[in-house]
């Protein structure tokens, strides 16, 4: 029974490990042709990321380390998928983040 317990906890520390730092987000901007999206941050900020693999879309709901620049495993919840996005520019104004958002798109 000792043993079960220990594994158990062990499994749970693991886990609470493996998600320490990462942030909810949901992709707020994302138009076809441009690689980019913006995610919006629970904390408030905005992430410029890049999804080369067009696997994400407006309203997708984002857990992972938004807070760092390079690649980066993701998990998408709405579509429950691990994921990897480029982090290319991170913790931005609304303002400032659609700003660079559209010069990358070439918006």
């Amino acid at each position: 029974m000792k043993k079960i317990l220990l594994t158990g906890m062990l499994c749970f520390a693991s886990l609470l490990s493996a998600f320490a730092g990462n942030e909810k987000g949901v992709v707020c901007l994302k138009i076809r042709g441009c690689d980019y999206i913006v995610v919006c941050l629970q904390s408030g900020y905005y992430t410029i990321t890049e999804d080369s693999w067009d696997k994400c879309e407006e309203g997708d709901v984002l857990v992972g380390d938004f807070k760092s620049y390079g690649y980066k495993e993701v998990y998408n919840l709405t579509k429950d998928k691990n994921m990897k996005l480029y982090n290319d520019d991170y913790y931005y104004s609304e303002k400032m983040a659609v700003e660079k958002w559209k010069n990358k798109c070439n918006r």
